[in-house]
């Protein structure tokens, strides 16, 4: 079962891409993060359903992004990293900056919305999830 269990949305929003080997500020942008939790059920040592959690995190880029260059499909190709830094609100009202190195493309809409699966650690999601 997948639940989303926490919406955060990101301010300042800068969105780089790593192409022949140089950082390039490829999109301003306002990012919107959402943390989902996995389930299921497992037999563990001969004993039924033992719950086990997963979680994992989608970055979306919200509205389309503004691009600083012409973006199409022969640009893409020659990304080899992209990466994200914005500034998230925590609950005491002050604002974090966070930074999401390796962000792995799922899908590219030119003319629409970004959406990237973000490779963390399970102490970066607990951090989120504090915020």
């Amino acid at each position: 079962m997948q639940i989303l269990i926490e919406t955060l949305y990101g301010e300042n929003g800068e969105l780089y891409a790593t192409r022949d080997g140089r950082r390039i500020l490829l999109a301003k942008c306002s990012p919107e993060l959402r943390i989902y939790e996995h389930s299921q059920r497992v037999n563990i040592l001969g004993k039924p359903g033992y719950g086990v959690k997963t979680y994992n995190s989608v970055l979306t880029l919200l509205p389309t992004p503004e691009t600083t260059c012409a973006v199409d499909v022969d640009f893409l190709r020659g990304i080899s990293q992209f990466e994200m830094v914005c500034d998230i609100q925590r609950t005491d009202g002050i604002f974090e900056r966070m930074k999401f190195g390796n962000l792995d493309p799922e899908e590219i809409a030119l003319y629409g919305d970004w959406t990237f699966n973000i490779s963390g650690t399970p102490d970066m999601i607990q951090r989120l999830l504090t915020l």
